[in-house]
């Protein structure tokens, strides 16, 4: 009987430890206290979703970008001239593409841009709300994104839940002579 009475103690101390971890994790997740586990995350050119299998399709991963000199700046070249073809790369915005897991329930993620040598957050999305059924099925988030700033330096797509980074996209964004 004493043996009894030691092991319900011992489960009701871990329930109420368990209790207090939940309520002060920011991964309540469905009052799970459940990290969601960062499995992808790549920016892309383009993201399509084939329609009969549901599959997503990432084409144009990147995580270099080549900037040139604008030489309207330097009073070069006249306004509303046409550009050539290698110039208009930049024609369409990037989207993100995150694959997460362990989500119990619903939970919220922000992306944010970060210009690393000064630390200056370039652009943050408003929240994204996810919500699984099941914490073993993946959720997928295809997000669009603004033009990237084009400043040479180094930069980070940093995905967000709470106050913690789940995890990063460095993207180097390089001078072309």
């Amino acid at each position: 009987m004493a043996r009894k009475v030691g092991l319900y103690l011992r489960a009701a101390k871990w329930y109420i430890i368990e209790l207090f971890v939940r309520s002060r994790s920011p991964f309540t997740n469905g009052g799970f206290g459940v990290k969601p586990i960062l499995q992808a995350i790549l920016l892309a050119d383009h993201i399509y979703q084939d329609m009969s299998t549901g599959k997503i399709i990432v084409a144009g991963t990147f995580d270099r970008m080549m900037v040139r000199e604008n030489k309207q700046d330097k009073g070069g070249e006249e306004p509303n001239k046409a550009i050539p073809m290698t110039d208009a790369q930049r024609a369409g915005t990037p989207f993100a593409y995150i694959n997460l897991r362990g989500i119990h329930g619903k939970a919220t993620f922000i992306l944010r841009y970060v210009y690393l040598d000064t630390g200056e957050v370039q652009f943050e999305t408003s929240p994204i709300t996810v919500q699984v059924s099941d914490p073993l099925r993946s959720a997928e988030i295809i997000a669009p994104l603004p033009e990237l700033p084009r400043q040479p330096g180094g930069y980070a797509l940093e995905l967000h839940s709470g106050d913690e980074m789940l995890g990063s996209h460095r993207v180097q964004v390089e001078k072309h002579e």
